[in-house]
């Protein structure tokens, strides 16, 4: 093999782990290891470790789960925990600098809940990638009497010049009894260079009562994903190939 087909396959090999790669958004504290720092927040956030979840289906004896954040901490979004029984949906929709009613036009009868969010720069087609684990303490099967059911939401917010993108995460309707979604990956591809702001909410749907809790996490893992790990086994056997290719022709 000459010196420009080595070339070739070591840019191939350059292109594929791009490819799989990407181009990832660095977001500051994205694993809440310094807690809530370069994070902006309103209503019940706290940046917690290791925790529980307790909800009410099946009712009526419920179920416990424990939660484990990627690294030592996670976001921990309730949507009201108690703190104030009054709606504060109009609050969110300009706390994300969505337009009046934004919310409700999405989610009709959000009655209360809370957000963090974050400014950042990217280019386009940066990823922005985060993960997420939805809980709804309510029974998706009660039943209100009108022949509705709960169905409080989580969402993601992207802002940005002219862009706002609104993206539903889960609901007491889409994990049923089972209660949670366990830990899920929110991509998003920006279309544009540009300053953008990324939001995750959760609200209650309806009453004040049953907390929906999202956590948000960095989700990086500490070892290699398996494309990469593939990409590196690739590299390791075209060394290989060539040094005995290189030995062959010695002879």
């Amino acid at each position: 093999m000459n010196k420009f087909t080595r070339s070739g396959v070591f840019c191939a090999m350059c292109s594929l782990s791009a490819a799989a790669l990407g181009a990832p958004v660095a977001l500051s504290n994205q694993g809440f290891e310094s807690g809530l720092t370069d994070w902006t927040s309103n209503g019940a956030v706290l940046a917690v470790g290791t925790t529980t979840v307790t909800t009410y289906a099946p009712f009526p004896s419920g179920s416990t789960w424990t939660v484990y954040p990627f690294q030592t901490h996670m976001a921990e979004l309730t949507s009201n925990n108690g703190v104030d029984f009054s709606s504060n949906i109009a609050d969110l929709d300009a706390f994300f600098g969505l337009p009046p009613g934004t919310i409700n036009s999405y989610i009709p009868e959000a009655y209360n809940g809370s957000g963090i969010k974050q400014s950042f720069t990217g280019s386009a087609g940066d990823v922005l990638k985060q993960y997420y684990n939805f809980f709804s303490t309510e029974d998706s099967n009660y039943d209100y009497g009108d022949g509705t059911h709960p169905d409080d939401t989580a969402f993601a917010v992207i802002t940005s010049s002219g862009l706002a993108s609104f993206t539903f995460l889960a609901s007491t309707q889409s994990v049923g009894l089972s209660g949670h979604t366990n830990w899920q990956t929110f991509n998003y591809t920006l279309p544009a260079t540009d300053t953008y702001t990324i939001g995750f909410g959760v609200v209650n749907w309806r009453d004040e009562y049953y907390d929906a809790i999202l956590f948000v996490d960095d989700g990086t893992p500490s070892v290699p994903e398996p494309g990469s790990l593939a990409l590196l086994g690739l590299g390791l056997s075209g060394l290989c190939w060539l040094r005995r290719r290189k030995s062959l022709i010695g002879r």
